[in-house]
């Protein structure tokens, strides 16, 4: 095969997998998604969407099945902007994923991989982070209400604005680097 050859064949692989106008993604992407395992209403997910009233949103929550996504290898996904409440995404690899303004409420990510995750306004209210790696994940403005830490690893975690009412750190591993 010439030189010429392999550039043009690099070029349609490019253009087919790697522009904004490209058809097919290398990486999940699920923009502005509910994903759950059963069906609600549409007025009960505007209520997850948009409520700030909680005893709303336990009892709509109350309703759901979470999906299981334990173990999956989910490097570099978008879920920007959607719904995963109660997902089960236990030992998951998440590397690099972005989680901005996702509702990851009551969310199972024990041992899950979130680092260099982009968690910017996610709604992480109830998660178990338990032994999570979140090295060099962002979670600027991030909800962090009653979120379970226990011996996580937060080296270099970019936590600023969040919402820590009720944020315990037993056991975690918050290290930060002074530059």
């Amino acid at each position: 095969m010439h030189k010429k050859d392999r550039e043009d064949d690099l070029g349609w692989t490019v253009r087919l997998f790697d522009t904004e106008e490209s058809p097919f993604h290398r990486n999940l992407r699920l923009h502005e998604k509910l994903l759950i395992a059963n069906k609600i209403t549409p007025a009960e997910e505007q209520k997850l969407r948009n409520s700030d009233n909680l005893k709303e949103i336990e009892v709509v929550l109350a309703n759901i099945r979470g999906l299981d996504l334990r173990g999956r290898d989910l490097r570099f996904a978008d879920f920007s902007e959607s719904l995963l409440p109660k997902v089960d995404m236990r030992d998951a690899n998440l590397q690099g994923a972005i989680l901005d303004a996702t509702s990851l409420q009551r969310a199972f990510l024990y041992g899950t991989n979130l680092q260099n995750a982009i968690l910017h306004r996610a709604n992480l209210q109830g998660a178990n982070l338990k032994w999570a790696y979140l090295q060099d994940a962002q979670l600027g403005e991030t909800k962090l209400q009653d979120t379970d830490f226990e011996n996580a690893h937060l080296q270099d975690a970019y936590i600023v604005m969040a919402n820590l009412q009720q944020f315990p750190l037993p056991s975690s591993r918050l290290l930060y680097k002074a530059q």
